[in-house]
């Protein structure tokens, strides 16, 4: 019985214990980039870089030039925040160049928005040590190579502003120097690590394949066993009259045919085999009519609650025209994805007509022939 029934309810059963187990890599954050412990750290540095700035900025006076550092620190907070957050593992190439350029923007607008008349070489650090934090999160998380290209940028953008300044171009590349050990180490993170998270990610997901296995197993078991339930509490009286050899009159045989029927349509169309339909649809056969059930999934795919409300707005369609007098009746559960969610097609002497309702509930009707 297990082999005809739909394939998409026990792949749904599945599904839902894989969700309960886990979420799955598809938010993979191995590093804990959004985790307690990296905020902190962030908030750390953003108060250091605040200090810094405003210790050795004492004798700027100017509304302008403060600004303009407030801009630089604000551009730095909002581009690393969004590194951090970014929802997978690795940082597209998209953003890491986007980083990379916000950096450079808010190293610039720093530097140059300190006074050559009051300049200390270590009012050009926290713009510096902001831009390699940026830079160093665009590595680790898989673009190393536009972390350098950035850090190798803002090196050259110093050297442009010391020549501005007055203090030469040598001297202004030689203020970033320093970063790039920083930056050597998270080369060295990156390839002794990223190696170890991608095994990890594929652990996870094969563990969460496994047990998307177990779970399917489990739920053919279960509705075989219900099957079996099914069948055993509906046909075994018949069989044990069928082994003890007794006689069968004519109307016990029509009946047997619409058992034989009724177990079937268990099997091919699940999602209509409920009681009321059942005696609708063996009173209608009783009578003379061809009724075929079909169920190809489309509410396999559902959650409960919808899926119960679908099959009831069903259920009223077909029991509808099973109580009229039609000579056939063919309904069908499509195949999920569909628009059309049922169609009830009915010939009757005059006319035959098609029903079909939406996977919304709208129902549409279609009369043909006279």
């Amino acid at each position: 019985m297990v082999a005809e029934m739909s394939g998409a309810g026990i792949q749904a059963s599945a599904a839902t214990a894989c969700a309960a187990a886990g979420t799955g890599g598809q938010d993979d954050d191995l590093f804990g980039f959004r985790s307690r412990a990296v905020l902190v750290a962030l908030v750390g540095f953003a108060v250091a870089y605040v200090t810094v700035t405003v210790g050795t900025g004492l004798h700027i006076t100017s509304p302008r030039r403060w600004a303009g550092l407030i801009v630089a620190f604000g551009l730095l907070v909002v581009t690393a925040r969004r590194v951090v957050r970014l929802p997978d593992g690795r940082c597209d190439r998209r953003s890491a160049v986007a980083a990379a350029v916000a950096v450079l923007a808010a190293t610039g607008i720093s530097w140059w928005s300190l006074p050559a008349e009051q300049y200390m070489t270590l009012q050009n650090g926290p713009a510096t040590a902001g831009g390699i934090v940026v830079l160093t999160l665009v590595a680790v998380r898989g673009q190393p190579g536009i972390a350098w290209a950035g850090a190798v940028a803002m090196s050259v953008l110093c050297g442009l502003w010391g020549l501005d300044r007055g203090i030469g171009f040598v001297p202004g590349v030689t203020i970033t120097v320093w970063a790039y050990p920083v930056l050597v180490l998270s080369a060295l993170f990156l390839l002794i690590l990223r190696p170890m998270a991608d095994q990890n990610a594929e652990l996870r997901a094969r563990s969460l394949r496994e047990a998307f296995d177990a779970a399917s197993t489990e739920a053919a078991a279960d509705e075989r066993r219900r099957n079996f339930e099914d069948f055993e509490q509906r046909a075994r009286p018949v069989l044990e009259r069928i082994a003890a050899d007794d006689e069968f009159s004519s109307s016990e045989i029509a009946e047997m045919h619409l058992l034989e029927a009724q177990l079937r349509d268990g099997i091919r169309a699940p999602d209509w085999d409920t009681p009321a339909i059942r005696d609708a649809v063996w009173a209608a056969r009783a009578r003379g009519a061809v009724v075929i059930l079909l169920d190809d999934g489309a509410l396999q795919s559902l959650d409960e609650e919808d899926r119960a409300s679908s099959r009831d707005r069903m259920a009223r369609l077909l029991l509808d025209e099973l109580a009229a007098d039609n000579e056939r009746v063919t309904a069908r559960i499509m195949p999920p994805g569909r628009p059309v969610a049922a169609s009830v097609v009915v010939s009757s002497r005059d006319c035959t007509r098609r029903i079909e309702m939406t996977a919304e509930g709208e129902v549409v009707r279609s009369v043909s022939g006279t």
